[in-house]
């Protein structure tokens, strides 16, 4: 599929830019129309989503929040349920979207507060995550190591199971969805 030509420059050089990184040649100059979806495009769910994004579609990107609970030597972890339509089955730490004019730490405590019954009383941030299956995302990660409450699994449809782990098995269990998840639970780990 051939795309049309650009209307900005400075679309053009940032779309020049991606394919340099991803196919390693130059694109030929704007208004040009070329063909680059067979070279880049891996299904037709991401074609239609990258297509969109060269010809200045608005993408949204999930921004979400997440917790890695710290105590005694263990991190809290949930399992998602195995109906869930992403990553079903997959350990995973808790968290959620942030909403609407909500900031990162009151999304946390809001998210929390439904999952697990707890209010953090202490909390730092550990840095950020960010993919793009199915679709565009950044994860705002903190760990908690004080609370009110027990926590315990007021959404079971979400998790189907919590674990307190030791840090080598949570990093066994969150290494497949992110590179960089080993690396801040050790962080969290260290705030203890």
């Amino acid at each position: 599929m051939a795309l049309p030509p650009h209307a900005h420059g400075d679309a053009h050089h940032r779309l020049q830019a991606r394919h340099r990184r991803l196919v390693g040649r130059r694109l030929p100059e704007a208004g040009a129309g070329i063909d680059l979806l067979p070279r880049i495009v891996r299904s037709a769910h991401a074609d239609r989503r990258r297509l969109f994004r060269r010809v200045g579609a608005e993408v949204t990107v999930h921004d979400c929040v997440g917790a890695v609970l710290v105590r005694g030597g263990e991190l809290l972890l949930g399992r998602r349920a195995a109906d869930r339509a992403w990553l079903p089955g997959a350990w995973d730490v808790f968290g959620g979207h942030i909403e609407p004019g909500e900031d990162a730490q009151a999304a946390l405590a809001r998210e929390l507060r439904e999952e697990l019954g707890i209010a953090p009383l202490r909390m730092r941030a550990l840095g950020e995550l960010s993919g793009s299956a199915p679709d565009p995302w950044r994860l705002r990660l903190y760990a908690v190591t004080d609370w009110s409450g027990e926590p315990h699994n007021l959404q079971p449809q979400e998790h189907d199971v919590l674990s307190w782990c030791a840090l080598s098995d949570a990093e066994d269990k969150l290494r497949g969805a992110h590179p960089e998840f080993p690396r801040l639970l050790r962080a969290a780990f260290e705030l203890t």
